[in-house]
């Protein structure tokens, strides 16, 4: 089988997947999809762990403030 499930990756990887996410977002790119602001926040909140140095957090905080902009 080709591919697999979102949430049957690892915390890591679906992390990953929501910086690319807002990256093609906010570049307004052709190939976002249909994921929202809202899922990607609330994705990131769930799968950040331990954030040992606090980026993670930060990375939430700053979707947050992407979707008080509108996008």
């Amino acid at each position: 089988e080709r591919g697999g499930k979102f949430t049957a990756a690892s915390r890591d990887f679906q992390f990953a997947g929501c910086v690319a996410q807002l990256a093609m977002i906010l570049r307004d790119s052709q190939f976002r999809g249909e994921m929202t602001t809202a899922a990607i926040a609330e994705i990131a909140a769930a799968t950040k762990g331990e954030d040992k140095d606090g980026s993670r957090a930060e990375f939430v905080e700053l979707v947050k403030r992407v979707q008080e902009l509108g996008k």
